[in-house]
């Protein structure tokens, strides 16, 4: 149990650019209550002309609930939440052969 908001958003920037976003935000009704675990994804669709396009896509992920291995300087390692980060940037190629 717990509390969910969902955002969306779509918008065309140029003729032939568009942007998106969604970010899931949850938080636990339980013992640590105002830990918000975040899901937010972008995308930047690009149609340079009718033979190539391009994709420009962010994931953020926090789960207070993920623990990941911290080594500290002192080579004590200890475990904690940490932010997840992806990038990633497409390049497309289509032709269509006539007959």
């Amino acid at each position: 149990m717990g509390e969910f908001l969902k955002i969306r958003s779509k918008k065309d920037i140029l003729k032939n650019v568009n942007f998106s976003t969604k970010a899931d935000f949850f938080a636990k009704n339980s013992e640590n209550f105002g830990n918000i675990d975040v899901n937010w994804k972008t995308l930047i669709a690009m149609k340079i002309n009718k033979f190539i396009s391009a994709n420009l896509s962010t994931s953020l992920i926090y789960d207070d609930d993920l623990r990941i291995a911290i080594m500290r300087e002192d080579e004590n390692a200890r475990t904690g939440a940490r932010v997840q980060f992806k990038e990633v940037f497409t390049l497309g190629i289509q032709y269509q052969f006539k007959r």
